[in-house]
């Protein structure tokens, strides 16, 4: 099975859990967190359309209304503007080559992740701190969006 055919879970495990650890660049890692959370979005809205998990897979929706509208009704604000958060560091990677704002908007990706954990928020100096944090960050906005997307259902 190829990894692009592989549910919106098992990529965000694999990541999580083994390829993120071994990505060193923070840009790289931020487009593929990206990625894999918009493929989550993905999930969570065809759970709550009750369509099939890959009923989104060929279409084109912007990751901003993705947002707006899997998370509608959810009630979750921190991890509305953590994932709003993401999404600017992902736009500025992706259309700059420089961006002196990523850092900031992952750093308020990180922290807005934690307050919705309800835990201190912490955002290191040094690049390796950094990219521990992201990659926790990512783990648990992952499992609040799986998390609502099977419980939604019931």
């Amino acid at each position: 099975m190829d990894i692009q055919d592989e549910p919106a879970i098992i990529k965000w495990l694999n990541l999580s859990q083994e390829s993120l650890h071994q990505i060193e660049d923070i840009e790289l890692a931020t487009l593929k967190i990206h990625i894999v959370l918009e493929d989550a979005l993905k999930f969570l809205l065809s759970k709550r359309l009750l369509v099939e998990e890959d009923y989104f897979d060929d279409k084109r929706i912007e990751f901003s209304k993705l947002l707006e509208i899997a998370v509608a009704g959810m009630n979750n604000q921190h991890l509305l503007g953590a994932l709003r958060s993401l999404n600017s560091a992902r736009n500025k990677i992706s259309h700059r080559l420089t961006s002196p704002t990523v850092l900031e908007h992952l750093k308020s990706f990180v922290y807005e992740v934690a307050y919705m954990q309800g835990e201190k928020a912490y955002w290191p100096s040094d690049p390796m701190g950094q990219k521990e944090c992201l990659r926790k960050a990512f783990y648990d906005a992952g499992f609040a969006i799986f998390d609502y997307a099977i419980n939604s259902v019931s």
